[in-house]
């Protein structure tokens, strides 16, 4: 008997209401059958920002365009570009 399917919104804590809100009940329980018992931190938005940027720096230097535009549209030192680029060339 798979008493887990009997699960209800009243059933779950609170603190994971939210959760349920967003990916619903059914992978609510999928998430718990392979991630349940551990600690999940799950970052804010903004700590991958760095990375896209990177990504996007070097897609857009492979496409042509210049280390000193990339700079500038980005906000970024030439040098990080340069760092960006070497990074995802290595990777490559």
């Amino acid at each position: 008997l798979d008493i887990i399917k009997s699960l209800k919104r009243e059933d779950i804590p609170d603190k994971y209401q939210g959760i349920i809100d967003i990916i619903g009940k059914e992978k609510f329980i999928e998430l718990l059958d392979r991630e349940g018992g551990k600690k999940i931190y799950l970052p804010q938005k903004e700590s991958f920002k760095l990375n896209i940027i990177s990504r996007l720096v070097y897609e857009e230097y492979i496409g042509g365009c210049g280390v000193a535009d990339l700079a500038d549209k980005y906000m970024l030192d030439v040098r990080t570009v340069r760092k960006y680029i070497k990074k995802h060339a290595k990777e490559a």
